[in-house]
């Protein structure tokens, strides 16, 4: 009887210690989700804010503001102003690619050694540009 009671409680508790950690895992797995589709939306606002022209249709102009109007209601207010100075007035500090870097620090929540310099980035004549030429 004891030999019973005991396994059912050990039973029940490494049920519950399972459990635990499945859903720990499931709501993290939920958070990178959630984390790749913000990071796919600015992604997606900087690729249009390149290709913007004045000859650009209507419906270009219209997905960019819903981009750009959905980073503010997400963003904090200090990345959200550090990305609007880098598409109005950008210098070396405040460009598109310092505010990835920025982006990539609030969304991954992790110490990183990732410079500006080392983003990627393609136009004509990227070779021969420096990451603060890049607006």
């Amino acid at each position: 009887m004891e030999l019973g009671l005991f396994f059912n409680i050990t039973l029940a508790l490494v049920n519950g210690v399972l459990l635990l950690l499945v859903k720990t895992r499931l709501e993290k797995f939920r958070y990178e989700i959630k984390v790749r589709e913000q990071a796919a939306k600015v992604a997606e606002y900087f690729s249009y804010y390149f290709r913007l022209q004045s000859t650009s249709s209507e419906s270009d102009y219209r997905r960019a503001n819903q981009l750009g109007w959905e980073l503010a209601l997400w963003l904090p207010e200090d990345v959200y102003r550090h990305i609007a100075k880098a598409v109005d007035g950008p210098d070396p500090n405040h460009n598109i690619l310092t505010s990835i870097i920025e982006i990539r620090k609030l969304l991954l929540q992790t110490p990183d050694s990732l410079t500006a310099d080392e983003i990627l980035y393609h136009f004509p004549n990227a070779k021969e540009k420096s990451g603060s030429d890049l607006n």
